[in-house]
């Protein structure tokens, strides 16, 4: 699982790439302050991969994960600092079919 820790003075980003059975669900995760943008080889994510934010965490669900779904995922996420600066911070975790 991705988890992602976001802050203005420390940034804080632990990517974990997965392996996973074909057919299986695969969760990935980032922490952030909003709502993070998600991102499959640079386009836009699959049609069986659902995204969640809750809590300031943002979620993919990738449902019965196939060959089309190995690949790069990217979390993005912006904050504001309290001088009105804006950072972007992003990750990336790499999901592998087994099998």
């Amino acid at each position: 699982m991705l988890k992602v820790c976001f802050s203005i003075d420390q940034q804080y980003i632990k990517p974990n790439n997965q392996k996973i059975a074909m057919g299986k669900v695969a969760q990935i995760s980032c922490r952030s302050d909003n709502q993070a943008s998600w991102f499959f080889n640079g386009r836009d994510l699959p049609d069986n991969v659902m995204s969640f934010y809750v809590d300031k965490k943002s979620t993919i669900v990738i449902i019965k994960a196939s060959k089309e779904n190995v690949g790069t995922y990217e979390c993005i996420s912006k904050i504001q600092s309290s001088n009105g600066v804006w950072k972007t911070f992003r990750a990336r975790s790499t999901l592998e079919i087994l099998g």
